[in-house]
């Protein structure tokens, strides 16, 4: 069987636990070929996994990497008015204020787009098309009735320029394989869609996070005025329900992605949860501790983590246990720079950077070794391997109630505490008794290995996925019944 696996700013370009379940998921089916179609910033970042004997064609596509040259500009010249027209309606479906209308606009067009690009290349099209025009005339033409400002032609350029480099996916061509799986909604979900309607190859979706709730907490930080983030979510919205619609299997890592997926349109018989799952012989429990008590921190230094929260709950438990380190280990991805250097600055703001150390990358033992308690203050998550990681090793664990967070431990939070999110002071609260009285940790360690090795199995995981391809992979435009598998 041949898998077309879609990712964006993962595997195999990145750490982290998306890129983890990746290769977890090559390594657990060998007699499956993977090739890989990884999205990136430009398109020329470095592989950080070394690809196993399954892994087949990587075609790595750089989003924000130049435009089309000159000549593939040329000569898709004699399309430019064509295509023009077609953005019209696409923008005009896009903004349709009711959801039946939009999506059945989107679909119709998405697939002439596709088709246009079979004739010539849409990715050039765009470069050569004035698309802000497009979207200008068919926001102001619903403005009017939906009570929305006027977009200026300066509006109308910056998401333009955002959205086109999305739609300018629709000229990948990954090799044919039996099934597509996109790791992502959004980009990674357009390209499957793009696949399964020219070759009638089934599509299946895994979301570790929520890209739709993600990205609106991205826009909230963005320096995009409010038109301008209005549009890139209604078009985020819309396509990501075609996605859902279209889809032949959702399987989401937790319950609480799957209510989502149906929330935004996906049929319940279509979605099947498969949570991750951990090889358990990898990691041994851990039974040594610093000798000050240590909050740690595992993952990439990026807004959805919420450092914020973590670094002001720090500071407040420092006024209870005064020694008490905080260390942050991970990397800062590509334009989070300015994010990274805040934390620092507000570590300094709160005085306590004595005590807070920023680690770096480092192997993730070494990181679960470094502390007492390990901490996630995530604003959005899906089921992560930080935590499932940590209760594998024995450790105690603070985290907050997003995504599945709450589906990785018991409901008496015998293996791990939750508290809500953005809230340091509930954060500070539950790690302060944990850090004050060993025996309760090592407790709570000790269930939480137990829970996490009958609950995470990678053997589970999978034959889960096995079984998954197996049904959907002989699909032509038959939806998968996840009852099916049972």
């Amino acid at each position: 069987m041949r898998v077309t696996l879609v990712t964006e700013g993962t595997y195999p370009l990145t750490d982290g636990g998306v890129s983890t379940w990746c290769d977890l998921l090559i390594r657990g089916l060998p007699h499956v070929t993977f090739d890989i179609v990884a999205l990136s910033g430009v398109g020329t970042e470095p592989s950080r996994w070394d690809a196993p004997s399954n892994a087949g064609v990587l075609l790595q596509h750089g989003v924000w990497g130049r435009p089309p040259s000159w000549r593939r500009r040329r000569r898709a010249a004699s399309f430019v008015n064509p295509l023009q027209r077609e953005l019209h309606y696409f923008w005009r479906s896009v903004l349709n204020p009711f959801p039946d209308a939009q999506s059945a606009g989107l679909r119709a067009s998405l697939r002439r787009l596709i088709a246009m690009d079979d004739e010539t290349d849409i990715a050039a099209c765009l470069a050569n098309a004035d698309s802000s025009r497009a979207l200008a005339q068919a926001w102001n033409e619903f403005a009017q009735d939906q009570k929305l400002p006027k977009m200026s032609v300066a509006d109308a350029v910056a998401v333009a320029s955002i959205v086109d480099r999305t739609l300018a996916l629709l000229s990948l061509r990954p090799p044919e394989s039996d099934l597509v799986h996109a790791t992502a909604n959004g980009p990674c979900g357009l390209i499957g869609l793009a696949v399964k309607w020219r070759h009638d190859t089934p599509l299946i979706l895994t979301e570790h996070g929520i890209y739709l709730r993600e990205q609106y907490i991205a826009l909230r930080r963005s320096a995009l005025n409010w038109v301008q983030r209005r549009a890139v979510a209604t078009f985020t919205r819309a396509v990501s329900r075609i996605v859902l619609q279209e889809a032949d299997a959702i399987f989401p890592v937790s319950d609480f992605n799957g209510g989502w997926a149906v929330q935004l349109g996906a049929a319940p018989t279509r979605v099947h949860t498969i949570r991750n799952g951990v090889d358990g012989s990898a990691y041994r429990l851990i039974r040594t501790e610093p000798e000050e008590p240590t909050i740690v921190f595992v993952g990439r230094i990026d807004p959805l983590k919420d450092l914020d929260t973590l670094i002001r709950a720090h500071a407040l438990v420092v006024k209870a246990l005064p020694r008490t380190q905080l260390r942050i280990f991970g990397p800062v991805p590509a334009g989070n720079e300015n994010y990274a250097a805040g934390l620092r600055a507000l570590v300094g703001e709160l005085r306590t950077d004595r005590l807070v150390t920023f680690e770096g990358a480092c192997d993730g033992r070494e990181a679960l070794t470094a502390g007492s308690l390990i901490a996630l203050t995530s604003v959005s998550e899906g089921l992560p391997f930080t935590l499932i990681e940590a209760m594998m090793c024995g450790r105690a664990t603070v985290s907050t109630d997003v995504g599945g967070v709450r589906e990785c431990i018991d409901a008496e939070q015998r293996v791990g505490r939750v508290v809500p999110p953005k809230q340091p002071q509930a954060f500070a609260d539950a790690c302060i008794p944990l850090l004050s009285f060993a025996s309760r940790r090592h407790r709570m360690g000790d269930l939480a290995a137990m829970w996490a090795r009958e609950r995470f199995d990678i053997e589970e995981f999978t034959t889960a996925y096995a079984l998954a391809y197996e049904n959907v992979a002989p699909l032509r435009s038959r939806p998968y019944i996840a009852e099916e598998s049972a």
